[in-house]
């Protein structure tokens, strides 16, 4: 009931704001930007003036690409607008590949992700998403900042004076050389917004081989707060050297292994090992390794929870070997038996830093395939967010993942991504875990379970961030695409909204607009929203209970939260609409769940082999609610050819698809699933969980929308769930 009285709540739109009218009369006021820079209409029925779906924007170098759904035709019926390839994380055999970061994304004093490792010849392209900030090359520690000329924003001259740059300026630089990279905003250097970039001697460019030149490798220590080694091992030559760089603080390095010093090197200066002193974020320490072997170091405050690492030195061309007698051939051993594990039982990640990776290792025989379960899970249950209790909240302080690692054979690593969300409440050190398990191909090793430690970064509660326009914004890659932003997209629905400058009737229509653009998205309607209609074909709808009009039973979708989740978070795997190769992407993913929900034992149960092409098609058809063509019912039952029966599982996922794509059905069941997403998006429940008991809130917004034809503006309601109290509080008081 909790929404489905917060129109009252919320009041009426101001005079006009829901007119679809005066909606277009601003369009025509603002010359280009709704038609040109991605502005969704407010209705998604098809009308003279509502025809056109802006979705989620993205751009290359400076200027946006809009990517186009034209509705003209029925929902089934995607157009996009012609773009340039992006030129974004291309790495095409030995071409070089550029890397974006976010300067300051949701205003927070931080580059977005660091450190970032490229390869020599690559290009890092640094956008900047809030004002007052610049890009200074140079060494930092907690005590100074110093720039060094090597490059600075917005050229390489002249770094001391490296002027701020504003919202939506781009700086790129290409790194020519191997080395750790230092760098800094020098405004808020001392705020710790500082970075690195590690450029690894990769394919791009070759190198002339000169047989008599050592090399640095470099290792980082503790990226994103991780209690790691990266890369944990590396081989080199005799002569070359190692160079670890620390990237967060409590960590050492130490010869030995089992825990223990063998006083071979360690920082500062390879002396007094079983007393080596913790660096400093941003500290060096480099050995040179001068004899061939295997030498096994560590972090001793962390060694326990893993943090181990390994240099493998050989004999290569640094250094002339000693000729050594030819030794007897040993046997070959019989590889050992595949092992999936996690590659630590502890890590931590800072509030602001958007994401936690979690590293599934896989030893032993690596030769074939493999696959292991994973997912999230705390001790908050239903507790409220601004509740200090030590327990981080799936709703409040990250977001649940759910699914499964694939590897394929050689593949002998994984991660988990986990979307951490930076609320205002002060609310000390969280904890989550991470675990993993019905391994197959591989036994399950330890640790298969990891506590992950959130670090608050707020002295005290502060302000609701959800008012800050890249905050919003960000918040919604995360409840509906499941992803961190793209710097393209992030900066042009940031600056939708901040180009009303004060008006505040603006304001909150353009970020009514924006948010529904996430649920009209290309992106999410070929993902989550075909999630849903794939449930609806396969298992019909599910019965609710309203009391609108006295108590009653009402259809309402049959997927649950908990269902939806992992399933969303599967087929949109890698998918981000505009990128080079996101249609590929999708296809594959769409085809691979497909297979895989079809061969589900719930499905086979409900379906089984033995019906016919005809009925398992019909019986889709029934529980989609649709009556098909003559044609889309050929073409369905003849995914299955001349077969009599439909033990064919290739072919039974075809069918499912041709159903759960069927144009009529993505048209009947828009609007139900525009309202389930408002549960399941902003507030992380199904329409009946607490607050609320029933489905009565649910029917209360469906009627609304059906009688205003979908116009989800003159409806109120995403209004009303980006305006509740249960949103709100998510994020801040």
């Amino acid at each position: 009931m909790v929404l489905a009285l917060s129109a009252a709540l919320v009041g009426p739109a101001s005079a006009g704001l829901a007119s679809g009218s005066q909606y277009h009369n601003e369009n025509e006021r603002r010359s280009g930007d709704g038609l040109c820079r991605g502005f969704p209409a407010a209705r998604h029925t098809v009308g003279s003036s509502l025809l056109p779906f802006w979705l989620l924007g993205r751009s290359d170098l400076n200027s946006p690409v809009v990517w186009l759904a034209n509705w003209a035709h029925g929902f089934g019926e995607h157009q996009t607008a012609p773009v340039e390839a992006s030129q974004s994380r291309s790495n095409v055999g030995l071409s070089a590949q550029t890397v974006d970061i976010t300067v300051a994304p949701n205003g927070q004093d931080i580059f977005s992700p660091n450190p970032v490792a490229i390869n020599v010849g690559d290009t890092i392209r640094w956008t900047f998403a809030s004002p007052g900030h610049n890009v200074v090359s140079g060494p930092f520690s907690s005590s100074s900042c110093v720039a060094d000329n090597r490059f600075c924003s917005p050229g390489a001259g002249n770094c001391a004076d490296a002027p701020s740059l504003n919202p939506g300026s781009v700086y790129s630089q290409t790194f020519n050389t191997a080395g750790s990279f230092p760098y800094f905003c020098s405004p808020h250097c001392f705020d710790g917004m500082t970075g690195t970039i590690i450029v690894q001697a990769g394919p791009t460019p070759t190198p002339t081989p000169t047989p008599t030149s050592t090399q640095t490798v470099d290792v980082a220590v503790g990226p994103q707060g991780q209690r790691i080694f990266s890369p944990n091992v590396v081989v080199i030559n005799v002569g070359d050297s190692v160079r670890w760089t620390f990237l967060s603080d409590g960590h050492n390095v130490e010869s030995g292994s089992s825990c223990t010093p063998n006083n071979q090197f360690c920082l500062p200066d390879d002396t007094n090992c079983s007393f080596a002193p913790n660096a400093e974020p941003g500290d060096r320490y480099t050995h040179a390794f001068n004899s061939v072997g295997t030498f096994s170091y560590f972090c001793q405050p962390h060694c326990a929870n893993g943090m181990t690492g390994t240099v493998i030195v050989q004999a290569g061309p640094s250094a002339t070997p000693t000729p050594t007698p030819t030794a007897t051939p040993t046997a070959t051993p019989t590889p050992a038996a595949s092992i999936l594990q996690l590659s630590s039982a502890g890590y931590s990640v800072g509030e602001a830093e958007q994401q936690v990776n979690v590293t599934v290792t896989r030893s032993g025989d690596t030769s074939s395939t493999a696959s292991v379960n994973f997912a999230t899970s705390d001790g908050a249950g239903s507790q409220a967010c601004n509740v200090v209790n030590g327990f981080a909240s799936s709703r409040c302080d990250y977001i649940s993942a759910l699914g499964t690692l694939k590897f394929a054979a050689g593949e002998t690593s994984k991660a988990v991504s986990v979307l951490i969300i930076n609320d205002s409440y002060l609310e000390g050190p969280e904890t989550f875990n991470v675990s993993i398990s019905n391994p197959t191909g591989a036994s399950l090793g330890s640790p298969s379970t990891a506590t992950v430690t959130i670090v608050d970064n707020d002295s005290s509660t502060g302000a609701n961030p959800i008012d800050q326009p890249g905050f919003f914004v960000t918040e919604h890659y995360y409840d509906f695409l499941n992803r961190l932003p793209d710097s393209g997209g992030l900066a042009f629905w940031i600056n939708e909204i901040t180009s009303c400058g004060s008006d505040q009737a603006c304001i909150q229509l353009k970020r009514i607009n924006v948010s529904a653009a996430y649920f009209l998205s290309i992106e999410f309607q070929q993902t989550g929203y075909l999630v849903e209609r794939m449930y609806k074909a396969a298992y019909g709808s599910a019965s609710g209970t309203s009391i609108i009009g006295g108590a009653h039973q009402l259809p309402v979708p049959i997927v649950r939260f908990n269902e939806f989740l992992p399933d969303t978070q599967e087929i949109g795997q890698g998918v981000v609409v505009g990128q080079t190769g996101w249609e590929t992407v999708l296809e594959n993913n769409k085809q691979a769940f497909a297979l895989e929900f079809a061969q589900r034992s719930r499905f086979t149960t409900a379906f089984p082999t033995t019906m016919t092409p005809a009925q398992f098609v019909n019986q889709l058809f029934i529980n989609a609610g649709v009556t098909p063509s003559s044609t889309d019912l050929a073409a369905a039952i003849g995914e299955f050819g001349s077969a009599m029966n439909t033990s064919d599982a290739a072919a039974r996922a075809r069918a499912l698809r041709d159903v759960s794509e069927n144009a009529i059905l993505n048209t009947q069941e828009f609007n139900r699933a525009f309202v389930l997403m408002q549960f399941f998006g902003y507030l992380r429940r199904n329409p009946n969980d607490p607050q609320d008991t029933d489905y009565t809130g649910y029917e209360f917004w469906l009627t609304k929308l059906n009688q205003f034809n979908g116009d989800f503006v003159a409806a109120e309601m995403v209004k009303a769930f980006i305006t509740s109290t249960e949103y709100r509080q998510r994020f801040g008081p």
